[in-house]
């Protein structure tokens, strides 16, 4: 059985970040075909006697599940989990493998690959994990589409008042193993990059946004270019598709000569405004004067009735 010093041990020093994808290489993804088996390597280049080798399991809203213990030579330790479903191996001290097999949409997740010395007490490395994906039967590897959208003129909060942001929308694709970076100028950028944490699936693709925020003078600085690039797997090779941007002129203030011809429009506009307004209280006040003056003469007449 799984020792739990162990496996306490390593979950521990994962969760603490020690040594995490130091020096250990594992099978970045897979797209396997329902019923398949699912076979990921590890390796690493650590220096020492790194004779254990430890396989977990991620699924989807789950906690982290040390599948199997493996050393050199020796008999994999599965613990509570089921030979019929996995198989693992370490031929050598530096690599070792771990297959799924009969794969379902159950299994879909990721597994995490880490080494440690003889002793438990050592650091545990870890590879920065296999994502496995069953396919869908019914549905077709699909790269994604790309698109660079413009900051929103109307950013008009404080904190964007120096600040431009624009976002990129990768849409139209399967399955979901993407990632997404920025470049400036062709020169990647990670600071003021937010993107999604996992893709959105609407039904019959996925999609997936990310939003980079930049100082306002480097927006209005048309020499600038900024790229998005979205590297998707498809089951074989890892192919890019971008799009990008470039940034806009500083709008150019107007000339003296312009300046006096709208501010003489202007003062014109004002001017007829103030006499059709002017026109219009004196028309105002002759019809309250013509009112009037019907009034009076209609109440003389009723007088003069009266008196006959």
């Amino acid at each position: 059985m799984i020792s739990h010093l162990i496996i306490c041990t390593v979950c521990l020093l994962c969760t603490a970040g020690v040594g995490c994808t130091k020096g250990v290489q594992q099978t970045p993804g897979l797209l396997v075909q329902r019923g398949q088996s699912a076979q990921m390597d590890c390796s690493h280049t650590l220096p020492g006697a790194f004779y254990n080798m430890y396989w977990f399991q991620q699924l989807p809203g789950q906690s982290m599940e040390l599948i199997v213990h493996t050393v050199p030579y020796k008999k994999p330790d599965f613990g509570n989990f089921s030979q019929d479903k996995y198989s693992a191996s370490k031929t050598a001290i530096e690599s070792g493998s771990f297959t799924v097999k009969n794969v379902k949409p159950d299994d879909n997740g990721v597994y995490l690959c880490g080494v440690s010395a003889h002793t438990a007490s050592n650091p545990a490395y870890f590879g920065s994990g296999t994502k496995l994906t069953v396919l869908d039967s019914n549905r077709t590897i699909t790269p994604p589409k790309v698109r660079v959208l413009q900051p929103n003129e109307c950013q008009t909060k404080k904190d964007n008042k120096h600040k431009k942001t624009l976002v990129c929308v990768a849409s139209h694709f399967y399955p979901d193993h993407v990632s997404v970076f920025w470049q400036i100028n062709g020169v990647n950028v990670t600071r003021g990059v937010a993107t999604d944490n996992a893709a959105l699936w609407g039904g019959e693709h996925y999609s997936i946004s990310s939003r980079l925020t930049v100082p306002l003078s480097d927006w209005l600085t048309p020499s600038k270019t900024f790229t998005c690039t979205v590297s998707f797997f498809n089951g074989n090779d890892t192919v890019p598709r971008s799009d990008w941007v470039r940034g806009v002129k500083v709008p150019a203030a107007p000339s003296r000569g312009k300046y006096l011809s709208i501010t003489h429009t202007a003062k014109l506009f004002y001017a007829t405004l103030i006499a059709k307004s002017s026109v219009f209280g004196v028309f105002v006040a002759f019809l309250v004067w013509r009112l009037q003056g019907s009034s009076g003469k209609t109440e003389g007449l009723r007088a003069e009735g009266q008196k006959d």
